[in-house]
C-alpha cells in the first residue's frame, strides 16, 4: 500500500461470483446469523424506502460502541457499508467483485476514511488497523458463505410460528364461516405488509405458507399464494392502501386476534429485510384502527425480532 493509498484487502473465495453478491447484499443473514464475530446486528428503522439501516454494537474492553451503518448498491454493482450515525459518519467500505475463475469470485475491498479517520469508539485506526478490519471483513463473509443459499429464510421463524399457534387455540371453538373470516383477515393483513415495498420476495412468500399453516391450519401451495398477492394488491389499488388497511384492523378487532394478525405480519415484516418504513406504516394503520398504540406495537415487533436474532437460533459450531 502506497502513501496515500486507501486501505484495500483481496480474496478470493471460491463461489460463483451471483451467489458471493448476494450474500455480501443479504443483510438479514448478516443479522439473524451474526455473521460478523463480536459485533451484534440489528435492523434499524429505515429512514426512506428501501433504505438497509442496521445498528451495530462491538465490545471494545468492556465499552458498548454503537453505530449505524446502511448497505447500498452503487454503479458497476458495487457492495456500500456507509456509516450514518456514531463515531464513524461519513466513512465507507466498498467491495467490487469479479470472477476469478468459473465458481470463483475475487473481492476488493477498500476503505473510504471519515474527516476525522475512522475510530474504534477508543482510539484512531492507522491505515494498518484499517486494513485489518478490510481483512476480518472478507473473512468473516468467506466463513458465511460455507452452506450459504440465496433466499433461504433465516433466523428462529419456528419459535414465532409456534408462538403465533399458541393463540390460535380460540379460533378452533368458532363456526366454519367465522373461521374462513378470521383466517382471510389474518392471511390478509400478512400479505399487505409483504407488498408494501411492491413486492413479496421469497423469503416472505415461503413464510407466508409457514404462517398460513401455523395460525389458519391451511396448506398454501405457490399457486395459492400467487393468487392472496393478486387479490390483495387488488384489493389496495381499488380501495386505497389506508383504507384497505382501517378494514384489516377493524375486522382483526371484531374477530378479537388482533395481537396475532399484527405478530403474523411482523413476521413478514421482518424475516428477509428488517422493517421498513413502508411496512411499519401498514403495520401502525392496521394496529391503530383495531386499537393498539404505537408504543404497544413497538414492543411487539421487537418481541418479534428477539425471537428470530435469539442466541438459541444460531447453530452451534462444528
Amino acid at each position: 500500500m502506497g502513501v496515500g493509498d486507501a486501505p484495500r484487502s483481496t480474496l478470493v473465495i471460491d463461489r460463483a461470483m451471483d451467489v458471493v453478491r448476494a450474500q455480501f447484499f443479504d443483510v438479514d443473514h448478516h443479522i439473524r446469523d451474526r455473521v460478523h464475530h463480536g459485533v451484534v446486528l440489528r435492523w434499524s428503522q429505515a429512514k426512506g424506502p428501501g433504505e438497509r439501516r442496521v445498528r451495530q454494537e462491538t465490545s471494545v474492553l468492556g465499552r458498548v460502541i454503537a453505530e449505524e451503518f446502511v448497505i447500498e448498491e452503487r454503479d458497476g454493482g458495487r457492495w456500500v457499508k456507509r456509516f450514518v450515525d456514531g463515531p464513524n459518519v461519513g466513512g465507507e467500505y466498498v467491495a467490487f467483485f469479479a470472477e476469478e475463475r468459473k465458481s470463483a469470485t475475487r473481492i476488493e475491498a477498500e476503505a473510504k476514511a471519515p474527516p476525522k479517520g475512522f475510530d474504534n469508539g477508543l482510539v484512531k485506526l492507522s491505515d494498518l488497523g484499517v486494513q485489518k478490519a478490510l481483512e476480518k471483513l472478507l473473512g468473516d463473509h468467506k466463513r458465511a458463505l460455507e452452506g450459504y443459499e440465496p433466499g433461504r429464510v433465516r433466523g428462529d421463524v419456528a419459535r414465532v410460528l409456534r408462538a403465533m399457534r399458541d393463540k390460535t387455540s380460540p379460533l378452533l371453538a368458532l363456526g366454519a364461516d367465522e373461521q374462513r373470516a378470521v383466517m382471510s383477515n389474518l392471511l390478509e393483513a400478512a400479505t399487505l405488509t409483504a407488498i408494501s415495498d411492491e413486492i413479496a420476495d421469497d423469503v416472505e412468500r415461503h413464510t407466508i405458507k409457514s404462517g398460513a399453516q401455523a395460525a389458519c391450519f391451511l396448506e398454501l401451495d405457490d399457486a395459492a399464494v400467487d393468487k392472496l398477492v393478486t387479490s390483495t394488491r387488488g384489493a389496495a389499488v381499488a380501495e386505497g392502501v389506508e383504507g384497505r388497511c382501517d378494514k384489516i384492523g377493524a375486522r382483526l378487532r371484531k374477530h378479537g386476534v388482533v395481537e396475532l394478525g399484527l405478530v403474523f405480519a411482523a413476521l413478514i415484516a421482518q424475516v428477509s429485510h428488517g422493517l421498513d418504513a413502508r411496512e411499519l406504516a401498514v403495520l401502525q394503520r392496521i394496529a391503530r384502527t383495531a386499537g393498539v398504540p404505537d408504543a404497544d406495537l413497538g414492543r411487539l415487533v421487537a418481541q418479534v425480532d428477539q425471537i428470530l436474532t435469539s442466541p438459541a437460533s444460531v447453530p452451534p459450531k462444528a
